[in-house]
């Protein structure tokens, strides 16, 4: 007999649970322990530029983001903000760039990884479908 792993696991990755647990739920969590990267960004680190083309959106997992547009700081987001998502969604150029304010832990997603989490977590993908209106009227 032949035994096959799936690759649907619902394995969740600690520094995600830790994190996301308040306000994602388990599923949401495992979805994004699979499709997304942990990445340490330092502080004054740029990793998104105005006007660029948008190849991957984040999630916030600590610390803390500044969102500059025109040059001015427009917000500071932390634990649990999702950004990069409006350029992905709607193939515009990124409406503002970020910077690690302090070190910084996201989870990193390509267009083809945040889909899958799109298609896989309804709610979330509501959500996120929200909050890029809400941005793009903004």
């Amino acid at each position: 007999m032949t035994l096959f792993r799936s690759r649907h696991t619902n394995h969740i990755n600690p520094v995600i649970e830790q994190s996301l647990s308040e306000t994602f739920s388990d599923h949401e969590m495992a979805v994004l322990s699979r499709t997304g990267t942990v990445v340490t960004i330092e502080p004054g680190q740029r990793f998104a530029t105005e006007g660029s083309v948008g190849e991957e959106a984040v999630v916030v997992l600590s610390g803390t983001a500044d969102v500059i547009q025109q040059g001015k700081t427009i917000a500071t987001v932390g634990t649990g903000a999702v950004l990069g998502e409006l350029a992905l969604l709607t193939g515009d150029p990124r409406n503002a760039s970020l910077v690690a304010h302090d070190e910084l832990n996201l989870v990193v997603m390509s267009r083809r990884e945040f889909d899958s989490l799109l298609a896989q977590c309804p709610r979330l993908a509501a959500e996120i479908d929200d909050l890029a209106r809400a941005r793009s009227s903004a």
